[in-house]
């Protein structure tokens, strides 16, 4: 019977192989890891990262003290980060995020306060910026730094095409600098150095995204765009725009958040393959639940060593045939539920994928790679849900900067997307969640809504939130031209 196993296994795997390859899709190691890249032009060897590599305790990304989106008050109490909007002509979002600041410094050791002038500006935006600047050498080499061309990751080849990962964290740290930065140069109407700071948001999440090498990666870059588009649209109306700043950041905005979800997790499909079948029993003991069903039960570590110790000692092509089999089905399952072209999730895909995951979970076989695959299915249907809501707020910001575009030239609202196409956006930009049209929704304020219909499938008339976990994804827009604006159409309608 081992035998029969072991020759069905690797008839299984060899025709996964075969289908998988004639898609274009990784399967091993080869399919994974990226060409290498002239250093002069990669992100990765420029010295504001490369400095994390080497000796990660003494570079500057991991001295940066405003990182955390916490802090305490003096009573010991967690505060998080303010949310709030930038209203033009009201400091008080700034003047919030200026006291959460303050604090952080305060709180923490490592701090070295600006030296700020004994007479501070009256302007909360301006005092923001003016105790940000310690940092400006720091951002200004991050922001040349993302501008090269290309990014490949450094890779350890002794175990496998294991990421060294020390810029993970540092990057995730830069979540509460950026939103600071960009809330005071809106504060401050500073469109130059907003422009900048949200390219900079922008290039970083992209090359992070573009050279993913794992789920990790994904998720990384997933924050960092999920934290700039929020920003922007808690910033960007009380900014100055122009017709090619808005260009620029609408192209910047686009992303395909699904596709690199689905390409990342067959990614991680190869890697764990690899680690799978590599691995050894004291490695593979704590990743297991010890659970032996009617035989034995219990998660002592003795029972976790004998069942990795009998999981390790199948043959080959039964190990094989397995992961042939786990792998394959959840393909599957993926393309069964979005679209051809990964731009939006099908009616039934979230709750297809929760159903898998609690199968899988509930059904798992103890001599077998089961309890841990079972982590990775569980996690998928949040993963999809997130990258759907990215995908949601990058879409909305693409027609936000449509709607500008087209409101600088023609002095008032479209009265529908339609509108936009084909001179300010080739198309209507899908909803991630079924695949309908983006939904725009002017207001008697003169503002407008643009909005995705959301988890659970129902248009609610822009009811929601960019991060309400049921209702619409809706992305806000204030009211009106600025006078600058006006001008800048007037000059257009003479031209």
């Amino acid at each position: 019977m081992v035998l029969t196993f072991h020759m069905r296994g690797l008839r299984m795997w060899e025709d996964f192989c075969a289908k998988a390859r004639a898609a274009g899709e990784p399967i091993t190691l080869e399919d994974v890891i990226p060409e290498a890249v002239p250093d002069d032009e990669n992100v990765a060897r420029a010295q504001i990262f490369w400095e994390l590599f080497e000796s990660k305790s003494s570079a500057r990304l991991a001295k940066i003290t405003l990182k955390s989106s916490y802090r305490r008050d003096s009573d010991g109490e967690l505060i998080g980060v303010p949310r709030g909007w930038v209203v033009r002509g009201d400091n008080t979002y700034a003047r919030e995020w200026l006291e959460f600041v303050k604090g952080s410094e305060a709180e923490s050791s490592k701090s070295e306060a600006p030296a700020l002038e004994h007479s501070l500006p009256s302007n909360a935006g301006q005092e923001l910026q003016l105790r940000l600047a310690q940092y400006n050498p720091i951002w200004n080499d991050l922001g040349t730094a993302v501008r090269r061309p290309r990014c490949r990751w450094p890779l350890d080849y002794e175990e496998g095409a294991r990421m060294k990962s020390p810029h993970h964290t540092e990057i995730l740290g830069l979540h509460p600098l950026l939103k600071a930065r960009l809330i005071a140069h809106a504060t401050c109407d500073d469109t130059d150095q907003y422009i900048h700071d949200l390219t900079t948001g922008f290039l970083l999440s992209r090359h992070l995204s573009d050279t993913q090498l794992s789920l990790l990666s994904f998720l990384v870059a997933n924050a960092m765009r999920t934290v700039v588009l929020d920003t922007m649209q808690r910033t960007a109306d009380a900014v100055t725009w122009n017709e090619k700043d808005l260009a620029m950041i609408q192209e910047l905005a686009s992303t395909q958040a699904i596709s690199d979800l689905v390409q990342s997790l067959k990614k991680e499909q190869a890697l764990g393959a690899d680690m799978l079948l590599k691995i050894h029993v004291d490695e593979l003991a704590p990743l297991l639940d010890g659970d032996f069903g009617s035989m034995l039960s219990g998660e002592s570590d003795q029972l976790k060593e004998l069942q990795a110790t009998l999981i390790l000692s199948r043959p080959s092509g039964w190990k094989l045939g397995e992961l042939a089999q786990h792998y394959g089905e959840s393909r599957k399952l993926w393309m069964q539920y979005t679209s051809r072209d990964l731009q939006y999730i099908l009616p039934g895909g979230l709750e297809a994928l929760r159903n898998r995951g609690q199968h899988f979970d509930e059904h798992a076989h103890w001599l077998s790679f089961d309890s841990v695959l079972a982590v990775a299915e569980g996690v998928t249907p949040k993963m999809f849900e997130r990258a759907m809501r990215v995908q949601a707020l990058s879409n909305a910001a693409v027609i936000w900067c449509a709607v500008g575009r087209y409101r600088l030239k023609h002095g008032q609202l479209p009265e529908s997307l339609e509108r936009l196409v084909p001179e300010f956006v080739k198309e209507i930009p899908v909803d991630p969640m079924f695949g309908g049209p983006m939904r725009y929704l002017k207001k008697e304020s003169g503002g407008f809504l643009i909005y995705s219909i959301g988890p659970n499938g129902i248009d609610d008339g822009g009811q929601g939130s960019g991060g309400t976990r049921d209702l619409d994804w809706v992305w806000a827009s204030g009211p009106g031209l600025t006078p600058a604006e006006n001008n800048d159409v007037k000059e257009n309608d003479e031209k």
